[in-house]
């Protein structure tokens, strides 16, 4: 059973979870990104890991990666890291010959997004 959120929680998770909704398919995203992308809640890459592992069906959560490029999920679970993985190359994401995500290509950044800019 999954961990009920405290009051006030939903909102941010729904926010949060609304965020990563917004990357397109062939990109992905840090937890540093996504915490860059919400915006009326401030969060962490660290938190935005910790309420990824809340994540609902239908939020592309596969497209929420660590920095460099790596599958952080992977130390929890090689399974995780392998749907991951198999996600994001249905994604159309590449991968480097040592096995990160290709950020040069793959990276979504706040001017990829609808409404949001960099600041």
């Amino acid at each position: 059973m999954c961990a009920q959120p405290a009051a006030g929680a939903q909102s941010v998770q729904e926010e949060l979870w609304a965020a990563v909704r917004t990357i397109p398919a062939g990109k992905v995203a840090t937890y540093g990104d996504v915490a860059e992308f919400t915006t009326t809640v401030r969060l962490t890459a660290r938190q935005v890991g910790r309420l990824m592992s809340l994540c609902p069906e239908g939020v592309p959560w596969h497209r929420v990666v660590g920095s460099g490029g790596l599958l952080p999920i992977g130390k929890l679970s090689p399974a995780a890291e392998a749907e991951q993985r198999a996600r994001l190359s249905a994604d159309g994401v590449g991968f480097l010959s040592s096995g990160r995500i290709d950020m040069a290509a793959h990276r979504c950044v706040p001017g990829d997004l609808p409404g949001l800019t960099q600041e």
